[in-house]
């Protein structure tokens, strides 16, 4: 009896043992394998992400940077020999010259013109430069690349219209808008909104409408019409396409970029950044 437990105990496992140790190993090892490839993609991903973000983050800041301290949105300028001109994509525009060593910084009479260009077909955002005095501190560039992997870029270009009350619900835009629910035209009369009655492109005529409740301190109820006095302001966009000479006016610019990049597994991925910047230099 005793002897052929022995033997039994020397025989080891079976097939049937051996064959489940074996699906067991397997199978831990698969799911092993699997977190790790999943998280090295995880890993992968941000990385791209980041790297995206980080290279779009940084042209996004030059142009917001540049754009704050601009007098005048152009509807198109030549440096070079290259005409650039204001779309929905790119932009061109004026700023004071400037020196550190003169007073105030600022060279007065002289202008440094800057252009922001997207290439499509390169996928890149480009700076170009241009002193009219010599003695600008504005560094000069051609088609120095700020941003790389870019899919799209989209300027809006807004107009703050800022006018005293005259008594009456009629008010003539300095520049022509197209009201669409993506670019409205909003109206204030001392800081509250004032619904907009009616608006004529072709002179340009906003028609206010309705009755305000203001906030506090105001009256319980204020004319929308804006009496003498009041301070009324319009806020709107303007087409570059539909209305390039009325760049001249715009006061504050919308920067939406758009960044994608493609894995070694063929997944796209994307990042959106977006600012916005006042337009501290305009003279008017």
């Amino acid at each position: 009896m005793s002897r052929r437990i022995r033997t039994r105990a020397r025989r080891g496992a079976s097939l049937v043992e051996m064959l489940v140790s074996v699906g067991v190993v397997f199978l831990v090892t698969t799911a092993v394998l699997g977190l790790l490839a999943t998280g090295s993609r995880s890993v992968d991903r941000r990385e791209r992400e980041g790297n995206m973000g980080a290279s779009g983050r940084t042209g996004l800041d030059e142009v917001l940077r540049e754009l704050r301290a601009a007098r005048e949105i152009s509807a198109q300028e030549t440096i070079g020999g290259t005409v650039f001109t204001s779309t929905g994509s790119n932009i061109v525009f004026r700023a004071p010259s400037y020196n550190a060593a003169s007073p105030q910084g600022i060279l007065d009479g002289f202008d440094d013109v800057l252009a922001f260009r997207y290439n499509a077909g390169a996928r890149t955002v480009t700076q170009t430069t241009e002193r009219d005095n010599a003695a600008s501190d504005c560094p000069v560039r051609t088609g120095l690349v700020l941003a790389r992997n870019v899919q799209s870029v989209r300027y809006l270009y807004r107009v703050r219209d800022q006018m005293e009350g005259n008594g009456t619900k009629q008010y003539v835009l300095r520049a022509r808008t197209s009201v669409t629910a993506d670019s409205p035209l909003t109206a204030y009369v001392n800081g509250s909104e004032v619904p907009v009655g009616a608006y004529d492109p072709a002179t340009r005529t906003v028609t206010l409408g309705g009755t305000i409740t203001p906030a506090a301190p105001q009256p319980a109820t204020l004319s929308s019409s804006g009496t003498p006095g009041d301070d009324v302001q319009f806020q709107y966009t303007v087409d570059p396409a539909a209305s390039p000479g009325d760049l001249g006016t715009v006061n504050g610019v919308d920067v939406v970029l758009t960044l994608s990049d493609t894995d070694g597994r063929r997944v796209q991925r994307t990042v959106t950044l977006a600012g916005n910047a006042r337009l501290r230099n305009r003279r008017n």
